[in-house]
């Protein structure tokens, strides 16, 4: 039985090419849709399309994609309904959404699994069985929602680029790790706590001052609108960074190796 269809088998109707299709096609059974079930337990990492995930063109129309406990990553796309939000913790099993055409001709489920390194493998003998046990690396991820823009911005991966559009404040910022992080935000003249890979209360307000405690070599820095970027500030430092006249509008992160 598949693990993302439910109460179904695998139908594949188009298989993995790592040249010209990076996922499987799978239906149900032929002009039926499905309720689109979590592979595995794992935190929401997106929720939204191809328009406003990346810059490349993608034909996943509205998709969904978890980060699970390995690192690994699954990706649902094409879908008519969403029933989760951005740092949802599901476990195996729970509905996502409801199989569609958003993106394409006829219903189906695109289906992908990434590594820890956010390379495409070939996700068909996964879907029936359990995704690698073993984690790869160590690896933190973030993203920020832009309150300009009303909606979360694509996934920013450690040592990549930066999360945020200067002059646009954040509202709120989730961060996923394979290790224990905790992070502070200034909102409404005081410190909020947050905790990495847990379910967060989000209240999209602007955010004035951002600090990480954890104990790994990682450092970060923020940029305020109008400003310039301030110092890289290692998390293991008893630091933060704050300017209660300015709000932030990107954060980067950066994990080094041990």
């Amino acid at each position: 039985m598949s693990r993302v269809l439910h109460n179904a088998r695998n139908q594949i109707i188009r298989r993995y090419n790592f040249l010209t299709h990076r996922g499987v096609d799978v239906v149900k059974e032929e002009n039926k849709v499905s309720e689109i079930l979590s592979h595995s337990d794992g935190v929401v990492f997106f929720v939204g399309n191809e328009k406003n995930f990346s810059k490349k063109k993608e034909s996943y129309g509205n998709f969904v994609i978890l980060e699970h406990e390995n690192g690994y990553f699954t990706l649902y796309a094409h879908l008519e309904k969403i029933f989760v939000v951005v740092g949802e913790c599901l476990k195996q099993g729970d509905i996502i959404g409801i199989m569609g055409a958003s993106g394409t001709k006829r219903s189906h489920l695109h289906f992908e699994v990434r590594n820890a390194k956010n390379k495409r493998v070939n996700p068909t003998k996964y879907l029936d069985a359990e995704l690698p046990k073993d984690r790869e690396k160590t690896a933190i991820r973030y993203q920020i929602y832009d309150n300009k823009e009303k909606k979360w911005l694509p996934l920013v991966r450690d040592n990549e680029s930066y999360a945020g559009i200067f002059g646009n404040p954040i509202g709120a910022i989730l961060i996923q790790s394979s290790f224990p992080i905790k992070y502070k935000v200034y909102q409404q003249k005081k410190w909020r706590s947050f905790d990495a890979n847990k379910e967060q209360d989000m209240n999209y307000i602007p955010i004035y001052g951002f600090k990480i405690i954890c104990f790994k070599n990682l450092v970060y820095r923020v940029h305020f609108v109008g400003t310039q970027w301030s110092n890289w500030i290692c998390a293991e430092e008893e630091n933060k960074i704050l300017n209660k006249k300015r709000a932030i509008d990107a954060i980067q992160i950066r994990l080094k190796e041990d």
